[in-house]
C-alpha cells in the first residue's frame, strides 16, 4: 500500500509512541511504502533543524542525521509531475498533493486541517493517523 506522511505525523511517529509510531514501525516491516519528494524532505529537516526541536533528539538520544538516514531508509523517493494548487489557505501542502499523485498513492496521512478538510482527491483519502489504522487493521 502506498501512502504519503504529512511531515506532522512523521515528526509525531519518530519520537513519541502512539498511533504515527505504530505507523512508522509498519513502514519500517515493509508493510507499507512510504513516497515522498525531495521538497517534502527539505522541509521535513528543516523543520527538525529549528531550535525548538532540539529537545527532541536529546529525549531520543539521537541527532538530526541519524533520523534522515532512519527517514531516507524508509521512504522511496519521488518527483512530481504536475503542480497542484488545490489548497490557498496554505499552499505549501499542496506539495503532499502532487507527491500523491505523481506516487499513485491509496493514501495521505496528516493532522494538517488544510489537507483532511479535503477528505480525498483525485482518488486519493486524506485521513488522519487513526483513521489510517483502523482501515489498515480491516484490510490485513
Amino acid at each position: 500500500m502506498r501512502i504519503i506522511l504529512d511531515n506532522n505525523v512523521f515528526i509525531s511517529g519518530i519520537f513519541w509512541k502512539g498511533v504515527p509510531n505504530d505507523i512508522i514501525k509498519l513502514a519500517e516491516k515493509g508493510k507499507l511504502e512510504v513516497f515522498t519528494t525531495n521538497e517534502i524532505l527539505e522541509e521535513l529537516f528543516g523543520v527538525l533543524k529549528r531550535e525548538k526541536f532540539r529537545f527532541l533528539f536529546e529525549e531520543a538520544k539521537t541527532n538530526i542525521n541519524e533520523v534522515f538516514e532512519k527517514a531516507l531508509e524508509m521512504v522511496k523517493i519521488c518527483e512530481p509531475v504536475k503542480k497542484i494548487r488545490i489548497i490557498k489557505k496554505d499552499p505549501s501542502d499542496n506539495k503532499f498533493l502532487a507527491c500523491a499523485v505523481s506516487c499513485r498513492a491509496t493514501f495521505i496521512i496528516s493532522g494538517d486541517i488544510h489537507l483532511l478538510e479535503l477528505r480525498e482527491f483525485q482518488g486519493i483519502s486524506i485521513i488522519s493517523p487513526r483513521e489510517f489504522l483502523k482501515k489498515f487493521n480491516k484490510l490485513i
